[in-house]
């Protein structure tokens, strides 16, 4: 009986340990990161809506073939932010952008039932081709990457979901004409 109290209190306290680890190198993680040079959060986000629409209409409307529409990390998070799902017990809290070319990160944090998430991190990648391509590289929880099971799944789901929306607007021609091009450059988006 001795040795299987023994044997779980040893589990018990192992579980506490890795908690407890993984609770320490998250917060490392999150007083780090937010002193990066470059990163936008929602809170500090000042976005003309009549610029941001102004700008779309010009994309949209323009007979120009070789028209584009630039957008920057302002810009994007606003929009972002006014699509992110959200509902009864569910509230964006936070919503911030880390620019470089090539490959943004994105990172988004809840609060559910009163209660704040970890922040969910997304790094969306654009390759060097002309493509109308950006897809999720990785997606983790704070700095634990999510690898298997439902991170990967997530992650295909997300993919999926980007390939078929810019399918979607290019078939259907919603926007009137063909997105040709999505530049991922140092604080902007270009869109062609």
């Amino acid at each position: 009986m001795k040795l299987l109290r023994t044997f779980f209190l040893t589990i018990f306290l192992l579980f506490i340990f890795l908690i407890s680890f993984n609770v320490l190198k998250y917060k490392g993680w999150e007083k780090e990161f937010f002193q990066k040079k470059g990163l936008r959060c929602l809170q500090s986000v000042q976005v003309d809506q009549e610029k941001v629409e102004e700008k779309f209409k010009k994309f949209v409307l323009s007979n120009n073939k070789t028209e584009f529409v630039v957008l920057d990390t302002d810009e994007i998070i606003y929009i972002l932010e006014g699509s992110m799902q959200k509902g009864e017990e569910v509230h964006l809290k936070d919503l911030c952008i880390l620019s470089s070319k090539g490959e943004w990160t994105i990172l988004v944090k809840y609060e559910v039932k009163a209660v704040t998430m970890p922040w969910l991190v997304l790094d969306i990648v654009k390759d060097d081709r002309e493509t109308s391509e950006i897809y999720v590289k990785n997606l983790s929880i704070g700095n634990t990457p999510l690898y298997f099971g439902v991170g990967k799944k997530t992650e295909r789901n997300i993919n999926k979901g980007i390939r078929e929306a810019i399918t979607l607007l290019n078939e259907n021609e919603f926007l009137g004409r063909e997105i040709k091009n999505i530049e991922l450059i140092e604080e902007k988006v270009v869109i062609r």
